[in-house]
């Protein structure tokens, strides 16, 4: 790439956000749950934070019953639901912004990128670099489009400061 500094410039200290940072981190999860009769499994992550920092989304998995299609996009506000404990990366930091909701969609939400789970395997991202950055009061969800396919699902996210992000990785 034309703009891609290069590894002489990996330690540049003006380039403030690179690799991973353990102590901004946070992950959290939806434990195997079925939703109502013809309503769809949906989580998402949720940014909570009140100041200028967004959440990078390092990883998320998703897995259901079986021959399943899993949309994935963003919703500006809180998918309200059921809300799970998110944990600091690093055991016994502060918590992070973030928040974990489940809830029973009425009807599946329309994705930007999709997956097809299988009875064997879920979708998960297995990259080096984010699938999304959340800003604050935006979520990014996962909804299983089968109506009453159980399913589950994780996130582990970074908060930054909106002002180190940085698209050379």
């Amino acid at each position: 790439m034309a703009n891609d500094p290069g590894p002489s410039d990996w330690n540049n200290p003006a380039r403030r956000y690179k690799w991973f940072r353990p102590r901004q981190a946070a992950r959290g999860g939806v434990p195997k749950t079925t939703p109502s009769a013809g309503q769809f499994f949906t989580a998402s992550l949720y940014n909570s934070s009140t100041g200028a920092t967004v959440l990078v989304l390092r990883d998320w998995s998703i897995s259901g019953a079986g021959a399943d299609l899993t949309a994935l996009g963003y919703n500006q506000g809180r998918l309200t639901g059921t809300n799970y404990p998110a944990q600091s990366f690093f055991p016994g930091d502060s918590a992070r912004a973030g928040l974990v909701d489940y809830q029973s969609a009425a009807a599946a939400l329309t994705g930007d990128y999709y997956t097809t789970l299988n009875s064997t395997a879920g979708g998960l991202w297995p990259h080096d670099f984010p699938f999304a950055i959340v800003p604050p009061g935006w979520a990014f969800f996962m909804c299983i489009t089968i109506a009453a396919a159980f399913g589950q699902a994780g996130f582990l996210w970074e908060e930054i400061s909106i002002d180190e992000l940085d698209y050379f990785y």
